[in-house]
């Protein structure tokens, strides 16, 4: 059923935000922070469409309810949780890295997990989004000490895994590698801002 489920949502998303996607010779190239202007305009666009749950966007909230249970589970196997605590904050006090975060719809459920998220991304736009989103709804973290808000950053993967080498539990770049030139480079950056024998 999760097959079913979610292809369509991928899908729709490419049709609706990304038609020419197939034709681009070149899209993002995360590590040395070029990017397509088609694909950057694209982004931009979406500014005042992220948290719009019945927009063109939708079908990103639609995946997480498959993509955070399968972080969720990867990073916390069922057998850890063995209190009350952490089965209501599963990701209490795991650190991750939101590569391609957007307007911050992934990093602020996992945030709502208990995780510590850092979100980034090199579209501005998205990142002000996220920011505002985060403020707006500040009251869901402001009585519960456990949660914290999840921050966000304008930078590039190769920056990223020179300021915080060795920082996080896991890195999170969902929908993003379809829109990225050299995925091998993004990829070994990304493995140094991973803590030794943790999940990429």
């Amino acid at each position: 059923m999760a097959r079913h489920y979610l292809f369509p949502a991928v899908k729709l998303l490419k049709q609706k935000c990304f038609p020419s996607l197939s034709g681009m010779k070149s899209c993002q190239n995360f590590s040395s922070m070029q990017i397509d202007e088609t694909e950057g305009a694209n982004f931009k666009r979406f500014a005042q469409h992220w948290w719009d749950y019945d927009g063109d966007l939708q079908p990103l909230h639609t995946m997480n309810r498959l993509r955070v249970p399968f972080i969720q589970n990867g990073l916390c196997p069922l057998t850890t949780l063995s209190t009350i605590d952490s089965v209501c904050l599963p990701l209490k006090g795991t650190k991750i890295l939101d590569v391609g975060c957007g307007g911050g719809i992934l990093a602020e459920a996992l945030s709502m997990l208990g995780a510590e998220v850092l979100g980034i991304d090199l579209v501005e736009e998205g990142i002000k989004v996220a920011q505002e989103h985060v403020e707006a709804t500040s009251y869901r973290w402001v009585d519960h000490p456990d949660l914290h808000k999840p921050t966000y950053k304008l930078t590039s993967v190769q920056s990223i895994s020179q300021e915080y080498p060795c920082q996080f539990d896991a890195v999170v770049a969902s929908e993003v590698l379809e829109h990225v030139t050299d995925w091998e480079d993004m990829l070994n950056s990304l493995k140094q801002c991973l803590k030794v024998r943790n999940i990429s």
